[in-house]
Order: C-alpha cells, then sequence, then structure tokens
C-alpha cells in the first residue's frame, strides 16, 4: 500500500496554489504578504503605505518559526482559519462577502475597508467567517 500524499522520493507533495518563499521573520497564519525589495526569494509583511510592501502576492498558510526559513503561501484559491484574529485590523473573523485588503496603518494586517491613504491593495473575499477566498489584485492609489 502506498501514501498518495508522498511523492516518490519522500517529499510532500506540493499544495496547489502555494508559493514556498523564505518569510523575513516569523508570522501569522493568514498574514498578507508581500515580496522583499532587497532579499530575493524572500516575503516580508504587507503594508499599503509604500509602493515596496503594498502588493499582496497572498497569504501565509504554512508559518515557519524562524526568519530565513521557508513557509507556505496561498496565491489564489481558498484559505480556512479558525480564528483570524491575529490579522484583522478589527474583529475575530471575517465579515462573509466583503472584500479585504492590505492595511495601510500595520504591516501583516488585512482590513475590510479600503484604505483612504497610501494605497489600495485588494487581497480577496470572504467566502464565509472562516474562509477567505484570495484573488490578489493591482495596488491603486487610495484617493482620499
Amino acid at each position: 500500500m502506498s501514501d498518495s500524499s508522498i511523492e516518490p522520493g519522500g517529499a510532500p507533495l506540493p499544495e496547489p496554489n502555494t508559493y514556498n518563499p523564505i518569510f523575513s521573520s516569523s508570522m501569522s497564519l493568514g498574514t498578507p504578504v508581500a515580496f522583499s525589495t532587497s532579499v530575493h526569494d524572500e516575503v516580508v509583511p504587507a503594508k499599503a503605505n509604500v509602493v515596496g510592501t503594498t502588493y499582496a502576492i497572498g497569504v501565509v498558510i504554512r508559518n515557519c518559526s524562524t526568519a530565513g526559513e521557508r513557509g507556505g503561501v496561498r496565491y489564489a484559491g481558498a484559505v480556512t482559519l479558525t480564528s483570524w484574529a491575529d490579522v484583522l485590523d478589527t474583529g475575530t473573523e471575517l465579515e462573509t462577502g466583503k472584500p479585504y485588503y492590505v492595511s495601510n496603518a500595520t504591516a501583516g494586517k488585512l482590513t475590510k475597508t479600503a484604505p483612504a491613504s497610501g494605497y489600495v491593495c485588494p487581497v480577496g473575499f470572504a467566502a464565509s467567517p472562516t474562509t477567505l477566498f484570495v484573488q490578489p489584485s493591482f495596488p491603486t492609489a487610495a484617493i482620499g
């Protein structure tokens, strides 16, 4: 009998729509991340106040405990967490049907209110109180 979750050679199968970059630091599950502007293949917590960290490429689905290790980032599709409290600017769960954006106030946070200054960077929308359908889009300048 074989284990269908293991590739030949013992490596785990890759997860769909997932990228495995180097993390600049330990980040909570659900954290929106952007590519580092200084280190190749590294991600940093996204923040919509300056161009360099505004474009969220996805959200953390597999964390690492130490900077420099690889973790998992979902760049498209559903991410389900029991609590989104660590990454929401307010509340502990998502509001079904609402779009979520990169916060311009705090790095690594999501907000359901489009920022009035900095940049507006959509990350996805809430399919339920526990599931975010990740669908990043290019940022635009906030009109405020």
